[in-house]
């Protein structure tokens, strides 16, 4: 059976952290509910940064709905990029990516493809994707503001 294409969103945003500080909290889903609209819970499988087979549960809210879905991550380039994709709930994939850039900045941007599926989510597909976009660029408001304050507290202690 041939998937459809879906709605595909993708949202990016510079930081003023390096990218290893970045990537720590980018690669670990424990650190989502920080940052991520929308999620109200997220676990992982596996300790630390995500590796190739973490399987992710999260429970998420957008439109009004409450969906449960779990992930597996199906490629990672260690500090730089993974890809996942859900096996149960939403038909959703997605990568984040990371980009080191010059002077301890970093770039990140995410892409969410989903597919809806049903009567109810083909009928909210036009609504759909102007949520999932700016539910992306608020969590990346929200992820540069995180992962900055950590940096202005590792650059004051001197780390």
């Amino acid at each position: 059976m041939q998937r459809s294409k879906g709605i595909v969103v993708t949202a990016s945003i510079e930081l003023d952290a390096p990218a290893k500080q970045v990537w720590a909290v980018l690669a670990d889903y424990r650190n989502d509910t920080r940052w991520r609209v929308g999620v109200a819970a997220m676990d992982q499988d596996t300790p630390g940064t995500v590796q190739v087979g973490t399987i992710t549960t999260e429970d998420f809210r957008i439109l009004g709905q409450r969906l449960h879905n779990i992930g597996v991550v199906s490629h990672v380039a260690q500090g730089r990029s993974f890809r996942w994709r859900t096996i149960e709930g939403t038909d959703a994939d997605g990568a984040r990516l990371l980009e080191a850039l010059p002077g301890d900045r970093s770039r990140v941007v995410l892409t969410t493809t989903s597919r809806p599926a049903g009567l109810v989510e083909r009928l909210l597909t036009p609504f759909i994707r102007p949520a999932l976009q700016k539910s992306l660029e608020t969590s990346l408001a929200q992820l540069r503001t995180l992962v900055e304050q950590g940096a202005a507290v590792s650059r004051a202690s001197g780390g």
